[in-house]
């Protein structure tokens, strides 16, 4: 009779323990996920991080990702989130002697942009069968951005600009499970941090050496950076 009590403890033990792990998602372990990004302030203008000639893929741009789920049901997730190479002629308008005007290049603008991302999500609701699944995470995307402006006419002279640096943020996110397998991710990235280093070379003779080259270390806490995101991932 005295063993009763400890043999009741086991077996409560072992029934919570069991209760909590039909409550862990019993889907696969690994996902892949494609994205449709949507950035809403793309570029800074403040004098130094130059970015020029935005189209519509700046604001619009596909990546992907690979999720990882844990032993307690949350996730890491790897995303190729930027990589991007592009060569453009930048072209402005002259006035002829006739009074008229035309157009002719004056630079080519060489961009390269690459960033990835690295996300760690929480899964609020960790039970099985359930359509709607919020989660939170958090994510670190380190970039690299290189912009060179390379002149056609003397008046013009050659500048790049190159930033690296690493992006904070915090993502409220809703899972929605569309079947077994497939399933919908909608979030909304808030930026806490955006800090790097900018480095820039103008390459004007009439400048003083100093001044040709400089670096500084820029650090914006919450800085406009707006987006939102939809996902359409599969369970392997």
């Amino acid at each position: 009779m005295k063993h009763i009590p400890a043999l009741l403890l086991v077996a409560c033990t072992c029934n919570v323990h069991a209760q909590t792990a039909d409550e862990l998602p019993t889907g696969d372990k690994y996902a892949v996920k494609a994205y449709l990004s949507g950035l809403f302030s793309p570029y800074n203008n403040d004098g130094y991080n130059w970015r020029p000639l935005a189209e519509s893929r700046d604001y619009i741009h596909p990546s992907a990702a690979v999720m990882i789920r844990t032993q307690r049901g949350n996730f890491h997730e790897f995303e190729i989130s930027n990589v991007d190479f592009r060569h453009t002629d930048v072209s402005e308008r002259f006035k002829d002697p006739a009074g008229g005007y035309y157009y002719r290049p004056v630079y080519k603008l060489s961009s390269t942009r690459i960033a990835f991302r690295y996300e760690y999500i929480i899964t609020l609701v960790k039970r099985n069968n359930t359509r709607f699944i919020p989660t939170l995470g958090w994510a670190a995307m380190p970039y690299f951005d290189r912009f060179a402006q390379i002149p056609y006419i003397s008046s013009n002279v050659p500048v790049t600009t190159t930033t690296l640096g690493i992006k904070s943020f915090i993502v409220p996110r809703l899972q929605v499970n569309v079947s077994k397998k497939v399933f919908m991710d909608m979030n909304v990235p808030i930026c806490l941090l955006d800090m790097g280093t900018v480095r820039q070379n103008i390459a004007d003779p009439t400048l003083p050496l100093r001044n040709q080259k400089y670096s500084l270390v820029d650090v914006q806490l919450a800085p406009r950076y707006f987006s939102a995101r939809i996902g359409l991932g599969v369970r392997l």
